[in-house]
């Protein structure tokens, strides 16, 4: 009897969220570094 193997099986699964989550928190961060910044312009302008 062969047990799965586990251990590749959550490395692909983590690599696969990682590339996954990685760009949507990008994409946030710089949304929100830009929301920021235009907040402190408007409110210093």
């Amino acid at each position: 009897m062969e047990s799965p193997p586990i251990a590749s099986t959550l490395i692909l699964l983590l690599v696969s969220s990682f590339s996954l989550y990685v760009p949507l928190y990008m994409l946030s961060f710089l949304h929100m570094l830009s929301f920021l910044t235009k907040n402190s312009f408007s409110t210093s302008f």
